[in-house]
């Protein structure tokens, strides 16, 4: 049967007498066409990749060939009922706001979140004070995990070394502190 696709005033065209054409119209049977295109593909509405709303539509390239979304005017892209998937990595469907950042949250999952910030105390030091009782939560750092910085007059103190975490609540220095030292704590 007699196919062809030709380029009519800039608009892409394709007719055939073929019974299992694209359905161009309402009851026309539905077949598939595939074309390549050499050059530059302008879309001025829009570029629905699959045609059943309940399947994934897919965008692939050749072998270490880069797909390049280059964001133009009030760019955006919607997945109403979906994530968009990047080398198998699912981006977020919730929008970032100013501030946030991008983090994995399982496994091959990405999402926005909001940095946290830190409960802050600051203590004056009496004469000679080890012991300090806090409102905020005083966790023990972990092997790369730090929930507890401390600092001595600006100057930040190194657990164990300087302090140790005696409770939910409370660090001791190993030596006593100078009056009017001012101890800060920022707890994670």
């Amino acid at each position: 049967m007699a196919q062809k696709i030709k380029v009519q005033d800039g608009v892409v065209v394709y007719s055939t007498p073929d019974p299992v054409a694209p359905q161009l119209t309402p009851n026309t049977p539905t077949g598939d066409i595939d074309f390549l295109i050499n050059g530059q593909l302008s879309v001025s509405l829009g570029l629905a990749v699959g045609n059943d709303p309940l399947a994934d539509g897919t965008m692939t390239s050749p072998v270490n060939t880069d797909i390049i979304i280059t964001p133009g005017i009030d760019f955006n892209v919607q997945t109403p009922l979906g994530n968009i998937v990047l080398n198998d990595v699912i981006w977020p469907t919730n929008a970032p706001t100013l501030g946030m950042y991008l983090g994995a949250s399982a496994l091959n999952t990405l999402e926005f979140y909001t940095l946290p910030i830190p409960a802050y105390e600051l203590i004056v030091a009496t004469a000679a004070q080890t012991v300090f009782n806090t409102t905020i939560s005083t966790i023990a750092n972990g092997i790369n995990t730090a929930r507890l910085q401390v600092f001595v007059s600006g100057s930040k103190k190194i657990e164990v070394t300087d302090y140790t975490v005696t409770g939910a609540n409370q660090i001791t220095f190993n030596a006593g502190l100078v009056l009017n030292d001012n101890v800060e704590f920022y707890a994670f």
